[in-house]
């Protein structure tokens, strides 16, 4: 499966469970990756009467198959979810160092369900996965709450933090990636759903990479890309 790593993370908060599967060649070709990938596991393990704040709402954190290419302007994701806001289906994205991080651990998607009983965030790496107590951070905006994440799991290190609003389910709420970078997963109330998870951050920061179809292809269209847009800014 060129372009994948061929396997989605699964964590309970509830129960502390952590599981993986496979996905299938199938899946990949009929969903692609990012908001496609999320809305599949969306529609068939949530319904209409999901609450979006409640233990059954899952979220669903899809990079796809461009994610560590190296290819110009691949490195978004999606978080896709139940609105807070709408109550029916929530998707948004964000660029920045977190999507390749995360499937250089090893994963295409993490799906998360379930509420901890504390606050608590989730350090990924290609070598384990760690559910990991948030007091540390739970109360600090999302600037400060990277920062200490790094002391604690590494510089090169990258986390999806809330801050205060999102703790708070306020319906608003973002998810914010690269520190005072600020990338900003924005839309439909997502870092509310966060919140009511109990879950601070997700923490990736993985070294594996996924096998490509054919480096130079990739490699010659981005550097076409690149005389392109350079070219496009004068």
């Amino acid at each position: 499966m060129y372009g994948y790593m061929g396997k989605v993370l699964r964590i309970n908060l509830s129960n502390e469970s952590v599981t993986e599967e496979q996905l299938s060649e199938d899946i990949a070709r009929k969903y692609i990756g990012g908001c496609g990938l999320g809305a599949k596991f969306l529609a068939d393990e949530t319904g209409p009467d999901t609450d979006p704040l409640g233990p059954d709402n899952i979220m669903v954190f899809a990079t796809g198959p461009l994610n560590g290419s190296g290819l110009f302007n691949s490195d978004r994701f999606d978080v896709v979810s139940k609105s807070p806001l709408t109550g029916i289906f929530a998707e948004a994205s964000a660029g920045g160092y977190w999507a390749n991080k995360f499937k250089r651990c090893g994963y295409d998607a993490l799906i998360i369900k379930g509420a901890s009983k504390k606050p608590v965030y989730i350090n990924i790496t290609d070598e384990k996965v760690e559910i990991k107590d948030a007091a540390f951070i739970w109360g600090k905006d999302t600037f400060d709450s990277t920062d200490l994440l790094k002391e604690a799991e590494g510089k090169d290190a990258k986390a999806a933090v809330i801050g205060e609003a999102g703790e708070k389910q306020v319906l608003i709420s973002c998810i914010i990636t690269d520190g005072i970078h600020g990338r900003a997963l924005g839309r439909c109330g997502l870092g509310a759903v966060m919140g009511s998870k109990n879950l601070k951050a997700v923490v990736v920061n993985g070294k594996l990479k996924a096998e490509l179809s054919d480096k130079e292809v990739i490699k010659n269209i981005s550097k076409k890309m690149s005389i392109k847009i350079k070219s496009d800014m004068k």
